[in-house]
């Protein structure tokens, strides 16, 4: 005699199953809007609670346990899954979204800057070929921001982008030159946290709370080496 399915056996986890779905979907639709790098292979773990559910279901189908049994299952898995897709989040939203080495993720995210941050435009949207050392980070926090671009490219280029700004700059000279005409500005990767000497500065916006103070302000300037053939994007406002 064939077996008939009886929804209740499985409506309790099936409802799971599509709930945990939709936040899976959910999840990676946010990562690759707001991310810098898109979620890696590792987070795949965000899946399991679709496949965990999507089981107890498969075997309430199947007559392979009992419906108390798959109830108290899912009853069970709920605050589990949920406890780690909350501790996976905190682990992984911060590795993927401050920062970034790959260019193609750089692009991709700075169109979607760009739409939101006027200050971001003198940004290139397009990188050189044979560029290497590339570091894009957003270091923004509260009501600061900070965005810092840096790459090392053939000479040709790093020419081109120090007569592009010349053109641009309302001030431009090492920054030891520039007294009040700039705050001082905090790149990580730079010995002190410094631009280094070598680099010509080019001032494109400043705009300091008062004139004769930085403790607020915005700031956007580009600094070249040509030795080393390497390029800073700097934009700070706080």
């Amino acid at each position: 005699m064939k077996k008939t399915l009886k929804i209740e056996k499985i409506i309790f986890p099936a409802i799971m199953t599509v709930l945990s779905f939709i936040t899976l979907l959910s999840i990676y639709l946010f990562s690759t809007s707001t991310m810098l790098n898109p979620l890696s292979f590792n987070s795949l773990i965000f899946a399991a609670p679709f496949f965990m559910f999507g089981i107890i279901t498969l075997l309430a189908c199947m007559d392979i346990i009992k419906i108390n049994t798959s109830t108290m299952l899912t009853f069970i898995l709920i605050p589990v899954l949920a406890a780690g897709t909350l501790f996976c989040s905190a682990i992984f939203a911060p590795e993927n979204g401050r920062a970034t080495d790959n260019i193609t993720n750089y692009k991709n995210a700075i169109k979607r800057y760009k739409s939101s941050h006027d200050k971001l435009n003198f940004f290139p949207s397009e990188i050189p070929k044979n560029t290497i050392d590339f570091k894009f980070s957003d270091e923004s926090a509260g009501f600061s921001s900070r965005f810092i671009l840096n790459f090392k490219t053939n000479p040709e280029d790093i020419h081109k982008y120090a007569d592009e700004f010349s053109a641009q700059a309302e001030w431009l000279g090492y920054e030891k030159e520039a007294g009040n005409r700039m705050p001082p500005v905090n790149i990580d990767f730079y010995e002190n946290h410094k631009i280094p000497e070598d680099f010509i500065v080019y001032i494109l916006y400043s705009n300091p709370y008062q004139n004769d103070s930085w403790n607020h302000g915005e700031i956007h300037l580009v600094a070249i080496s040509e030795q080393r053939n390497e390029i800073v994007f700097y934009a700070e406002s706080w």
